[in-house]
């Protein structure tokens, strides 16, 4: 059944913006309805957000995708007392340490929501100097048993704690947006101290803002976003952001563009204004985006930077070293060793890893030079820059 966007849209609103007005339903609500908008908020990581207005409207019962919903406002609720509990750890570890930090994203964010759990989270973020990251690398996993994942990053350490939450410990905010990388590379020296905690800090609010929406130009241009983002300008709002502030770092990034559109979106999806023709470009290519944006776009993107398909398929065999070195931090120490780690790399690919590398080169292969040209020029209405 071919659902109303809307409609879902006004599923989010009811639950999250405007609880005391009731959404209307020019259908008949059963389960192929159901169904459908399960799928489209599942892909997007809010059918916690749209089942919990479902529940409030009586239109849940005890069928199949019912059980679904409920079963996704369960995970929502786990995985928000999970985290809460590892966050709360962290920040015990840290505090002990005399470690400064700074909580990101949605460790932020979900404060501001109706309801914490309502903000899901794959993980924490959070932001620390990077002379202690050995520190406190060292203390997680000898006296704290986490495991790492991922190290030699060029922007973060990568752990799972015992409990199986994971930790990204970021050292550098952005990457491959020289403009605001230059803006956000002295966040220390305007951060402030978040209440009584002696090491806890927070970004100011228009900083915050702008981090987030760096954040969601990077994913927007590789790959793409979802609806979250979208959501989580509402409550950066209700921070309290000075608007003034915040545009003035926003157009010395060269982002402004990018923002009053997003925000456009934001108040024709919830607020009733009216469609231009980008918003109508941005609002599709979010919604086929999906939560962490597709393969597709991200194929596109790449022959952009690489100039064109045959360099972006190369990159793609033989990785350059500043990414294999993610995967292999033995050669931060030995960068000699590369051929033999890419060698290493194939085979871990060929017996670990066809499925998906055999998504990423079809998908590559299929890009044509309309989509390119095509893409350019979305990005261009933007005022997005891609590449170095």
């Amino acid at each position: 059944m071919k659902v109303n966007i809307q409609e879902i849209l006004d599923l989010i609103k009811y639950c999250l913006f405007t609880p005391d007005e009731k959404p209307c339903f020019p259908k008949k609500i059963d389960s192929e309805f159901l169904s459908t908008v399960f799928k489209f908020s599942k892909a997007h990581d809010v059918a916690h957000i749209v089942g919990l207005s479902l529940k409030k409207l009586g239109l849940l019962s005890d069928d199949e995708i019912s059980e679904k919903f409920n079963k996704e406002i369960d995970i929502a609720m786990y995985r928000y007392l999970q985290i809460s509990a590892a966050f709360s750890e962290i920040k015990t570890v840290l505090e002990d340490e005399k470690i400064p930090y700074i909580p990101l994203k949605g460790a932020v964010l979900r404060n501001y929501y109706p309801q914490p759990f309502l903000r899901t989270s794959s993980d924490i973020d959070i932001l620390i100097k990077k002379d202690d990251i050995k520190k406190a690398e060292n203390v997680f996993t000898k006296k704290y048993k986490y495991k790492v994942v991922i190290i030699g990053n060029s922007h973060d350490v990568s752990f799972m704690t015992p409990g199986g939450v994971h930790l990204e410990l970021h050292f550098r905010l952005i990457e491959q947006m020289p403009k605001a990388e230059k803006i956000l590379e002295n966040i220390w020296d305007i951060a402030e101290k978040d209440g009584e905690s002696l090491y806890c800090y927070r970004m100011p609010n228009e900083y915050f803002l702008f981090y987030h929406i760096t954040h969601m130009a990077r994913h927007f241009i590789y790959g793409g976003i979802g609806i979250k983002p979208v959501i989580d300008l509402y409550f950066i709002d209700k921070m309290g952001v000075d608007t003034d502030k915040a545009e003035k770092i926003l157009k010395e990034a060269g982002l402004l563009t990018f923002t009053k559109e997003i925000k456009h979106l934001f108040d024709v999806w919830w607020n009733g204004a009216e469609q231009t023709e980008l918003s109508k470009q941005i609002h599709r290519y979010i919604l086929l985006s999906g939560t962490y944006g597709n393969f597709e776009n991200y194929s596109v993107a790449s022959q952009i930077v690489n100039g064109g398909k045959f360099k972006t398929l190369l990159k793609k065999i033989f990785l350059p070293y500043n990414d294999l070195k993610t995967f292999y931090p033995v050669l931060v120490k030995y960068p000699i060793l590369t051929p033999l780690y890419q060698i290493r790399r194939w085979f871990r690919i060929f017996f670990f890893g066809r499925k998906s590398a055999k998504s990423k080169f079809i998908s590559a292969k299929n890009v044509t030079d309309d989509q390119t040209v095509m893409f350019k020029k979305f990005l261009n209405s933007l005022e997005l820059k891609i590449g170095k």
